[in-house]
């Protein structure tokens, strides 16, 4: 009879244990960003030319909240009138069109960098509100 009830709570233990697995895992699918799948980690750099002050920051964590891996964020103290992605890894712009179908913005170029930790940086410019204006609406407090 002991054997029957430890038997069926080790049942119920590992239902238990599978379905919190299964949950934590559905968390690291790929998000659905404008008609798009992004896969793997690409990795962003962030640069604020707008002459917003914390742009840079609210952008960072809206994209990483669409699955991008942004590694760095800053700011430039020139402004920028466009808004241009750029993609230093894939001379057809694969990671900067990704990017860019993520934002709506097709001011990609390609500048190949072997040296770089980012595979695309994008830099902010004055024209903001029409790739991030979510992000620039967001007041963030971490």
């Amino acid at each position: 009879m002991k054997t029957w009830i430890h038997e069926f709570k080790l049942l119920i233990l590992l239902t238990l244990t599978l379905i919190s697995l299964v949950g934590c895992n559905s968390s690291k699918e790929p998000y659905t960003v404008r008609k798009q799948r992004v896969r793997g980690n690409v990795r962003v750099a962030v640069i604020n030319a707008s002459g917003v002050n914390g742009l840079a920051r609210r952008v960072t964590f809206w994209l990483r909240g669409m699955g991008y891996d942004v590694l760095y964020y800053g700011s430039d103290t020139s402004t920028l009138e466009k808004t241009v992605i750029i993609d230093h890894v894939n001379r057809n712009k694969k990671y900067g069109k990704m990017l860019g179908g993520t934002v709506g913005c097709g001011n990609i170029i390609y500048e190949p960098d072997p040296d770089s930790l980012f595979d695309v940086t994008v830099v902010i410019g004055r024209d903001y509100k029409k790739y991030f204006k979510e992000a620039a609406q967001k007041r963030l407090i971490y």
